[in-house]
């Protein structure tokens, strides 16, 4: 990109209320930027395999070798997303070969966003969905003589809470002489994002519990009172899910569930892995539960994790359980008979 773009990336940027700040370490290419993917993580072949007492953040650091070794400057994790550091600012981009969500946290500022495409943009129109309960329509400034980076207007900071209660950002452009294109980017791992990069982006850990709100060691096995989801009439069980109610680290309920079985012991009868797959049904609202990374589990190695989501879980709502479901969306309208939840289990 031409120097006369990266002046003009800077002014806005230091306009959008997040704060101004040295914005010559932005991506030397953002015609490619967060928009080539192939440095991208993809999913391992495992995921956790024994029951584990570590807090999310021990187990999926960067030395735990869960993942092997990365370089220091720049963590690739499976949690849909890559880390960049430098000297007082820290780089995260999760992204589709659409093209990326970028976030620039710098050292006393406030995070900012961006959007990186892989196609020039016809305008600035753009909206994004995050999760199934929340959409919004704005227009963002597109940078001069690249046209493949937008920039919003004014900063939302409350998007990325919303990143830390779901799995699925869609983001939508309109691309030259042709039509509106989606970017459906994962954001199961951003909570294991935030607390890589809270030292920086000082994130709120009121707003932004550690560990998915758990932070602290999770149970080896489930308790007594424990219930196992009950499989709905006619449909084909895929892996048992046991769910109870805990308290955290601050003393709050929190939804832990037992997924996958031994080689023999239930359902599990077949290697493949488990992703996000639950929901809570709540007041006529289908609402995302995530694990807070983006590894999948593996249906012979039993593990529990702790869920949360944008829900009350002290009201009533019904936990439910999907196969995993693949070459479509996941939509209110679509996780319903035939292709609804093959488990459920009431609160």
């Amino acid at each position: 990109m031409h120097k006369i773009t990266y002046l003009f990336l800077s002014l806005i940027l230091v306009g959008c209320g997040g704060g101004g700040g040295n914005q010559s370490s932005l991506p030397t290419n953002p015609e490619s930027g967060g928009g080539n993917q192939s440095s991208l993580p993809t999913n391992p072949e495992s995921g956790g395999s024994t029951p584990t007492t570590k807090p999310i953040t021990e187990l999926l650091s960067v030395n735990s070798g869960v993942f092997g070794a990365f370089p220091i400057e720049t963590d690739h994790f499976d949690y849909g997303g890559v880390i960049s550091r430098s000297t007082g600012r820290i780089d995260i981009s999760m992204g589709t070969s659409q093209g990326a969500f970028n976030i620039i946290c710098s050292a006393g500022e406030n995070p900012r966003y961006y959007f990186d495409t892989n196609d020039i943009t016809a305008n600035g129109n753009v909206r994004y969905d995050i999760g199934f309960n929340f959409s919004k329509s704005e227009v963002w400034n597109e940078v001069p003589n690249s046209y493949r980076t937008l920039i919003p207007l004014i900063i939302d900071n409350s998007i990325y809470e919303k990143l830390y209660k779901n799995n699925f950002f869609d983001f939508y452009w309109n691309k030259y002489l042709g039509a509106t294109v989606k970017a459906g980017i994962d954001i199961s791992g951003f909570p294991l994002i935030v607390d890589k990069t809270r030292d920086i982006c000082g994130w709120d850990t009121s707003k932004f519990p550690p560990d998915n709100g758990w932070n602290t060691y999770l149970p080896i096995y489930p308790p007594s009172h424990a219930r196992e989801a009950i499989t709905v009439s006619g449909r084909t069980t895929h892996f048992r899910t046991i769910a109870w109610k805990a308290k955290n680290s601050k003393g709050e309920d929190q939804l832990l569930v037992r997924v996958g079985d031994y080689e023999g012991e239930g359902p599990c009868n077949s290697v493949f892995m488990i992703g996000d797959q639950f929901f809570a049904r709540q007041n006529g609202k289908l609402i995302e539960l995530k694990k807070g990374y983006a590894t999948s589990i593996s249906c012979r190695s039993p593990t529990i994790v702790a869920l949360q989501g944008d829900y009350d879980i002290n009201q009533p709502f019904t936990l439910e359980i999907y196969p995993a479901i693949t070459g479509k969306d996941l939509t209110p309208w679509s996780l319903n008979e035939p292709d609804g939840p093959f488990a459920i289990l009431n609160f």
